[in-house]
């Protein structure tokens, strides 16, 4: 992609592209890749979980919120602060716990919150990844300023339709670990 395409016309792009799939190809991808994650050894070897919770067109991380749950890994979502535009995770222990936020994205509601350095693994959402892992995000920047102070393995999940061969980076930008697609593991 060439750098003179500004990220507003690539992530406009992107989510054409991931709102076009039919949502049963979105939900049999969804289950691809969370057992991809679930063999993962990041998963198993980690006992504090971030997870982003999905909007109906992102890959879906229902069932790995049940298995973390089910095996008792301390789990914790986004809750976002749209006046400081900023990020903390609340650990949750039931869906039950959970309502929608500002941006209609459910959140947990009164969890204790969970501090970046606690993460052993943080599953990310984003807009679009390419093939050296990095992110471009929904464009307000939350998860570029956290991630910063979280030391934990960073897993992208992305359709297919989301990658690309390169995304333009500034320094903020922060590059994820891997990331799982319904057909590949990047990076190679």
């Amino acid at each position: 992609m060439s750098p003179l395409v500004p990220k507003t016309t690539i992530r406009k792009n992107l989510l054409r592209a991931r709102r076009a799939l039919k949502p049963e190809a979105r939900s049999n991808f969804s289950r691809r890749i969370v057992q991809q994650v679930l063999a993962l050894p990041e998963w198993s070897s980690s006992p504090c979980i971030g997870i982003y919770l999905s909007l109906p067109d992102e890959v879906s991380t229902a069932g790995l919120v049940r298995a973390a749950l089910a095996t008792g890994k301390i789990l914790a979502a986004p809750v976002v602060n749209l006046k400081t535009h900023s990020l903390v995770f609340r650990r949750f222990n039931n869906p039950d716990d959970l309502r929608p936020g500002p941006l209609g994205i459910l959140q947990p509601i009164n969890g204790p919150v969970i501090v970046p350095s606690q993460f052993d693994l943080l599953i990310i959402p984003g807009v679009g990844f390419d093939l050296n892992c990095h992110r471009l995000g929904y464009g307000q920047g939350f998860y570029d300023r956290f991630l910063p102070e979280c030391p934990g393995f960073r897993l992208g999940l992305a359709f297919e339709v989301q990658l690309m061969a390169s995304l333009p980076t500034t320094p903020q930008d922060q590059p994820m670990h891997r990331v799982l697609t319904e057909k590949r593991s990047l990076p190679v």
